[in-house]
């Protein structure tokens, strides 16, 4: 099984926002059925971002991202990718018929 996570699932947890005990179960369950977890490239500058904006601190945000990067592999998306997504003219481009 492969799952995408989403940025506000590992901000979550990296905060101990409300629910982070989801999130957590969640990466546990993953740990246990043997998942792949994945984030998409562009989450992680959102989560870099918002980490070193909430913490102002460079050196911590990049030791939380070595265990984010513990967690999850990230997709990578090329430029073909993103033009056959746009080609199927889904009324949203964010979902999925499947």
């Amino acid at each position: 099984m492969r799952l995408l996570i989403d940025t506000n699932v590992i901000l979550d947890m990296v905060f101990k926002r409300s629910g982070c005990d989801m999130s957590i179960e969640l990466f546990r369950h993953i740990k246990e059925v043997g998942a792949s977890a994945f984030i998409t490239a562009s989450s992680v500058t959102d989560i870099f971002y918002i980490i070193r904006k909430e913490t102002h601190d460079t050196a911590r945000t990049y030791v939380i991202m070595d265990n984010i990067f513990r967690l999850v592999a990230v997709l990578s998306v090329t430029d073909k990718d993103i033009k056959d997504a746009f080609g199927q003219k889904r009324e949203s481009y964010e979902t999925s018929t499947t």
